[in-house]
C-alpha cells in the first residue's frame, strides 16, 4: 500500500520540482535577462539610423560617477543620513593629459609686458581675496601683479591661484555624461521603453501561463454515520499561451488530479484521471485592437530612441551655452580688472598733479568715484562668477563645494581673435586716413600716419598667423618713419632757431630756449636712430657705445637745462648768457654729429631737398597702402557668414528633424486610433474551438488518453451593438484628437521654420554687431590714448571727466566685442542643432563648434531612413484600412519658386519676387 502511494504522488512532484527550480534564479540573473532583452530591442529599432544610441550606452553608471550606489546593486540598502562634505573626487580629464600652455601663451608672456607706473599696494589690498583668485589666472594680470611686487618688493597674491582642477569644454560634457541626473534619467526613459516593448512581443512567444501551473497536497479526514474515511488528494496542472499574428489567442493545458480513499467503504482506493484542454479563440471584428499594444510599444521605443539622440545634442548645446556664457564672465574679470588698473594709475597720478597744485581737487575726486565704481563693477563680475560656477556644478551633477575652474585656453584664442579683429579694423582706419593724407602730401602728416598704421599692422600681425620675417619688415619700416618723423621735428625746430639768430634784433633768451628745444628734438632722434638700429639687429657693442654716448650727451642738456631752471626761466637774470648759449650750442653740434653718425652707420636715406624727399616719402607711403590693403583685405578678419539659404534651411529642418518625425507618426498613432474606436462601434463576433481530451477512467494511468472521453466544441459570440454610447463618445473623442494632432504639427513645423529664420537673424545680428563693437573698441582706444595723453600733459581742454568717459567706452566696448563673439558660437550651435545637422560622437561632443569653415549643407530630400514617412509596423496581420499608411503618396519636397527671400547682415529679410508659373505649367 506504502508503494502505490509513493508512485502516485510523485506524480506531482515535477511540477513541484519545476516550480521551486525556477524560483532559485538570483536577482542579478534576471537584471541581466531584462538587460540583454532591452539592449538588443533597441539595438534593432536604431540600427542603421542617426538615432542610434552610443555604443557605450548603459543604464549602470560608470564607477566614478557619483550617481553609482556604494551598496549592491540589486540589494539596494537605504542610504545612511550622514552628509560628508568634499566627498567626491573628480576622476581624470582630457586636460589632465594636456599641455598647460601653448607656445603662442608662452610668446605671448615673453613680449606683453606692463605699460606705465606700477599699481599701488592698496589698490592691490582693496579687492576681496576671493577675486584675486579669479584675477590670478590671467597672465596680464599676473605681470601687473610682478611688476607691483619688482617695484615695492612686496607680495601681491600671496599664493592665491586657485588649485582648483580647470576644466575645458570636453571636460564639462565629460562630467555631465558621468554625473547628470537629467542625463541618467532620459537613459532610463529609453530602456523602460525598450522592457515595455519586449513584454509586448513576450505575449506573441509560446510561454508557460502567469499563474495556475501548480501542485497541491490536500488530507482530508471525514465523519459520517459513525463512519470514519481519510483521503489524500493531489491536484496539478500546467499550462502555455501564445498571442497569434490573426489577432487570436491558443491555450493549451494539462491537468491532473489524484485521490486516495482510506477506510472507505470499500477499503483502500484510488483515482487518478488527467486531461488535455485546447482552446483556440479569433475576433473577427476587432483584430486590430487586439495588435494595439504591441504597435504602440513598437513605435514607442522609435519615439523614445530620437528623443534620447536628440536629448544628446541639446544637452552639449546647453552645457556649451553655460561653458561660453562662463568664459564670457572670466573675460569681464580681465576686462573690469584693466579698467581698474587704468583707473588706479590715473588716480594716482591725478593726486601728485593735485598737491603740486596743477588740477583741483574736484577732478580728482571725479577719477576717485570712477575708480570706487571700477572695483565695485571688478568684485561683482567676480561674484557673478563664483555663482555661474556653481550653477554648473548643479547641472553637471557634481557637489557645488567640489572647487572647479575653467581652462582659459580657449577664452585666450578668443581674446586673440578679438584683438586682431580690433587692430585690423583700427589698422584700416588709419589706412583710410593716410589714402586721404596721399591727396595733399606734407611730410610730417604722412610719416605720423605711416607709423601709426605700421603699429597696428605690427600688433595684427603678431595675433595672426603672419610670418614672423613679415611682422619684422613692417615693424623696420616703422622704426624707420619714426626717425624720419623725429628728423623732421629736429630741422624744424632747427629752422625756428635759426630764423630768430637771423631776425633783426635776435633775442638771446628765445635763442637759448630753442636752441635747448633743438637738443631735445635730437636727443629723440638719436633715441630713434638706435630703437631702429637695435630693430635691424645691429652689432650690440656698437650700439651700446652710442647709447653711452647719448645719454652723456642728455645729462649734460639736463644740467645746463637745471642751470637755466635755478633762475626761475628769466634768462635775464643768467650772469653769464653768451657763455651758456655758447655750450647749448656746443651741445647741438655734438648731437648733431652723432646723429649725423648714426645716419652713416645704419645707412639710412636722407635728402637735403625737401621736394626730393617728399617724393622718396610718398613713393614709399604709397607702396606701403598698397601692401596695407592687400595684407587687409586679403586676410579674413570678424565672424564666418552662414552660407545657406533660409528656404534651404528651413527645407532642411523639416525633412530632418527627430521631433517632427516623432510628430509625424504620432499623427498615424491618433489616425490609427480613429479606426481602432470604430471597430468598437461594431458587433463584436469572436470565433472559438476547444478540445479536450481526457484519459480512461478505468485505468486509473495518468496519460492513457483517450478520444472516446474527449469532447469537441465550437462557438461563435456574437455581441450585438444595441448599447454604443461610450464607444460613441470614444469615437467621436478619436475624431477631435486627430485634428489636434493635425493642428500641432502644423504647429511644430511652423515652429521649427520660426527658429530656423530667428537662428539666421540671430547670426546676421551678431556677425554686424561684431563688427559694429571692433569698429567700437577701436574708436574708444584711440580716445583713451588721446584723452589719456592730452590730459596728462593739461592741453586740448581735455578734463578729467573726458578720459573718464572714454576709458568707460573703451571697456564697455571690449565687453561687448567678446560677448558678441561667444553669443555668435552659441547661435552657430543653435542653428545646426535646429536644423538636426549637428551630430555627437561616442562622448557626447560636436566636435565642429570650433570649426566655423564648416558650414550647414542643405538636404532637399526625404532621407532613406526617415521612410516610411508614418513610421513601420510589426508584422502582424493588420486590416487593409491600417495598412493604408503604407501607401500615402511621398511628394518631392519643393520650395514655392513665387518668391524668395534672403536675410542681410542686419537680419532684415529681403524678398524678390520671381516668375509665376502658369497654370499649364509653361
Amino acid at each position: 500500500m506504502i508503494g502505490v502511494i509513493i508512485r502516485l504522488t510523485a506524480l506531482a512532484f515535477p511540477l513541484l520540482i519545476l516550480a521551486a527550480g525556477t524560483g532559485c534564479r538570483s536577482r542579478a540573473e534576471y537584471v541581466r535577462l531584462a538587460d540583454r532583452d532591452a539592449y538588443c530591442l533597441i539595438q534593432q529599432k536604431s540600427a542603421g539610423t542617426p538615432w542610434s544610441p552610443p555604443e557605450n550606452y548603459s543604464l549602470r553608471p560608470r564607477p566614478e560617477s557619483r550617481l553609482t550606489d556604494d551598496g549592491c546593486y540589486f540589494h539596494p540598502r537605504l542610504p545612511a543620513p550622514t552628509t560628508a562634505l568634499y566627498a567626491y573626487e573628480l576622476p581624470l580629464l582630457r586636460a589632465d593629459w594636456d599641455e598647460p600652455n601653448s607656445a603662442r601663451d608662452a610668446e605671448a608672456d615673453q613680449e606683453e609686458q606692463p605699460v606705465g607706473r606700477p599699481i599701488p599696494p592698496e589698490a592691490w589690498a582693496a579687492i576681496p581675496k576671493g577675486c584675486l583668485v579669479r584675477m590670478v589666472d590671467f597672465d596680464s594680470i599676473r605681470r601687473e601683479a610682478e611688476y607691483t611686487q619688482t617695484s615695492f618688493d612686496i607680495s601681491v597674491f600671496d599664493e592665491q591661484a586657485s588649485q582648483a582642477r580647470k576644466l575645458t569644454l570636453e571636460d564639462v560634457v565629460d562630467l555631465a555624461l558621468l554625473n547628470s541626473r537629467e542625463y541618467q534619467t532620459q537613459k532610463e526613459t529609453l530602456y523602460l521603453f525598450a522592457l515595455q516593448l519586449s513584454q509586448e512581443r513576450f505575449e506573441y512567444q509560446r510561454k508557460f501561463r502567469a499563474n495556475g501551473n501548480s501542485a497541491s497536497l490536500g488530507y482530508g479526514h471525514n465523519r459520517f454515520a459513525g463512519i470514519t474515511e481519510n483521503n489524500l488528494s493531489i491536484p496539478s496542472s500546467v499550462g502555455m499561451t501564445r498571442a497569434l499574428v490573426t489577432g487570436g489567442d491558443i491555450v493549451a493545458s494539462f491537468a491532473n488530479n489524484i485521490l486516495l480513499t482510506f477506510n472507505g467503504p470499500a477499503g483502500f482506493s484510488k483515482q487518478v484521471s488527467s486531461r488535455l484542454l485546447f482552446n483556440f479563440a479569433q475576433p473577427l471584428i476587432q483584430r486590430d485592437i487586439q495588435f494595439e499594444s504591441l504597435t504602440q510599444a513598437e513605435r514607442d521605443l522609435v519615439y523614445a530612441a530620437r528623443n534620447f539622440a536628440r536629448f544628446r545634442k541639446q544637452l552639449f548645446v546647453s552645457f556649451a551655452s553655460d561653458y561660453y556664457s562662463l568664459i564670457r564672465s572670466f573675460r569681464q574679470i580681465e576686462i573690469d580688472s584693466q579698467n581698474y588698473f587704468s583707473l588706479a594709475r590715473t588716480f594716482n597720478q591725478a593726486e601728485q598733479e593735485f598737491l603740486a597744485g596743477q588740477v583741483p581737487r574736484f577732478q580728482v575726486d571725479q577719477v576717485e568715484q570712477n575708480l570706487l565704481s571700477g572695483r565695485g563693477r571688478l568684485i561683482g563680475t567676480c561674484n557673478q562668477v563664483e555663482q555661474s560656477l556653481d550653477r554648473l556644478k548643479i547641472a553637471i551633477g557634481i557637489p557645488t563645494e567640489t572647487p572647479i575652474n575653467i581652462d582659459l585656453r580657449e577664452l585666450n584664442e578668443l581674446t586673440r581673435l578679438d584683438q586682431l579683429s580690433v587692430s585690423a579694423d583700427s589698422a584700416s582706419r588709419v589706412l583710410e586716413r593716410l589714402r586721404v593724407a596721399l591727396e595733399k602730401p606734407d611730410r610730417i602728416e604722412l610719416l605720423s600716419t605711416a607709423a601709426v598704421l605700421l603699429d597696428r599692422i605690427v600688433v595684427a600681425a603678431s595675433l595672426s598667423d603672419e610670418s614672423e620675417e613679415e611682422r619684422q619688415a613692417y615693424l623696420r619700416q616703422r622704426q624707420q618713419y619714426l626717425v624720419d618723423y623725429a628728423r623732421l621735428g629736429s630741422q624744424q625746430v632747427l629752422e625756428d632757431l635759426l630764423d630768430e639768430v637771423e631776425s633783426e634784433s635776435p633775442s638771446i633768451a628765445v635763442v637759448f630756449e630753442r636752441s635747448m628745444s633743438h637738443c631735445d628734438s635730437l636727443l629723440r632722434l638719436a633715441e630713434r636712430q638706435l630703437d631702429y638700429a637695435e630693430t635691424v639687429g645691429r652689432d650690440s657693442e656698437i650700439l651700446r657705445q652710442f647709447e653711452q654716448h647719448r645719454n652723456e650727451l642728455a645729462m649734460a642738456v639736463e644740467t645746463l637745462d637745471n642751470e637755466n631752471q635755478t633762475f626761475g626761466n628769466d634768462f635775464s637774470g643768467v650772469p653769464d648768457q653768451s657763455a651758456m648759449v655758447q655750450q647749448a650750442n656746443s651741445l647741438r653740434e655734438r648731437l648733431t654729429a652723432l646723429t649725423t653718425e648714426l645716419d652713416q652707420y645704419l645707412e639710412l636715406p636722407f635728402i637735403d631737398d625737401s621736394q626730393a624727399d617728399l617724393k622718396r616719402i610718398v613713393g614709399e607711403v604709397a607702396e606701403l597702402v598698397e601692401r596695407a590693403s592687400a595684407t587687409l583685405d586679403g586676410s579674413s578678419f570678424g565672424l564666418k557668414p552662414i552660407e545657406i539659404n533660409p528656404d534651404d534651411a528651413m527645407l532642411t529642418a523639416l525633412l530632418l528633424r527627430f521631433d517632427l518625425m516623432n510628430q509625424r507618426e504620432s499623427l498615424a498613432d491618433d489616425w490609427r486610433q480613429i479606426k481602432l474606436a470604430a471597430d468598437n462601434l461594431k458587433a463584436i463576433i469572436n470565433v472559438n474551438a476547444t478540445q479536450v481530451i481526457n484519459t480512461d477512467s478505468n485505468t486509473n494511468d495518468p496519460f492513457n488518453f483517450t478520444f472516446d472521453d474527449s469532447s469537441t466544441s465550437l462557438g461563435l459570440t456574437v455581441d450585438a451593438p444595441l448599447n454604443r454610447f461610450v464607444q460613441r463618445n470614444n469615437f467621436r473623442a478619436s475624431l477631435i484628437a486627430y485634428q489636434r494632432a493635425l493642428r500641432n504639427m502644423s504647429l511644430l513645423e511652423d515652429n521649427i521654420k520660426f527658429s530656423i529664420r530667428n537662428d539666421l537673424r540671430n547670426l546676421a545680428l551678431d556677425r554686424e554687431q561684431y563688427l559694429i563693437a571692433v569698429a567700437s573698441a577701436a574708436l574708444a582706444y584711440e580716445r583713451v590714448v588721446s584723452t589719456s595723453l592730452q590730459f596728462r600733459l593739461g592741453t586740448g581742454g581735455v578734463a578729467a571727466r573726458d578720459f573718464l568717459e572714454a576709458q568707460t567706452a573703451y571697456a564697455d566696448a571690449l565687453s561687448n566685442v567678446a560677448g558678441r563673439h561667444i553669443q555668435y558660437i552659441v547661435d552657430r550651435s543653435n542653428l545646426f542643432l535646429d536644423l538636426e545637422l549637428l551630430t555627437v560622437d561616442e562622448d557626447g561632443f560636436w566636435m565642429d563648434i570650433r570649426n566655423e569653415d564648416r558650414q550647414p549643407e542643405p538636404v532637399y530630400s526625404l532621407p532613406p531612413w526617415s521612410l516610411p514617412v508614418y513610421g513601420k509596423l510589426p508584422c502582424v496581420w493588420y486590416s487593409d484600412e491600417i495598412r493604408q499608411m503604407f501607401c500615402v503618396p511621398v511628394y518631392q519636397p519643393s520650395i514655392n519658386p513665387m518668391f524668395t527671400m534672403q536675410i542681410d547682415d542686419n537680419g532684415g529679410e529681403t524678398w524678390t519676387a520671381t516668375d509665376s508659373p502658369s497654370p499649364d505649367g509653361e
